[in-house]
């Protein structure tokens, strides 16, 4: 005899409008099991959009993070992140002239004497070399001492 059929929930990363088809989400979007129409597909972390109105998922801009659907979060302050498609806030680090740890919640001014290239990287300036403000961001904010000459950074002549 014949075996009855029995329906199932849509799969995730599809969408089921009824009926036999099963669709699926849109480039870089996923759903839950059981979505009904495209408005169950959501953007991928790393990626913003609403494909269920029409706006494609976008890879999130270098400097932000989104950890799917629609938003774009801005890191920290004097944090961005160095990539496009960025995940997560731990992914912004701090902006040269700063230091501090990943996810840049205490980006901090680079100190007198010191030069910061980003990140969590401070380095003192050369010997005899110091630096005229803080916030410095390369070896070439090091000058010299009263009495020293020579290039900025250090370098040799």
């Amino acid at each position: 005899g014949a075996t009855a059929q029995t329906s199932k929930p849509c799969p995730p990363g599809l969408y089921c409008t009824g009926g036999t088809t099963t669709i699926q989400c849109p480039i870089h979007s996923n759903s839950s099991q059981g979505a009904e129409a495209k408005t169950g597909c959501i953007c991928d972390p790393g990626y913003y959009g609403n494909e269920g109105q029409g706006t494609p998922c976008q890879e999130c801009p270098i400097g932000d993070y989104c950890v799917g659907g629609e938003t774009v979060l801005q890191c920290p302050p004097n944090s961005q992140t160095l990539q496009t498609a960025a995940h997560q806030k731990a992914l912004c680090t701090c902006v040269p002239g700063y230091y501090g740890p990943f996810g840049g919640d205490t980006c901090t001014p680079c100190p007198e004497h010191h030069y910061c290239t980003g990140h969590t990287n401070v380095t003192h300036c050369p010997i005899n070399m110091v630096t005229l403000s803080t916030m410095a961001s390369t070896d070439t904010h090091c000058v010299c001492n009263a009495s020293y000459y020579g290039p900025n950074g250090g370098k040799k002549l």
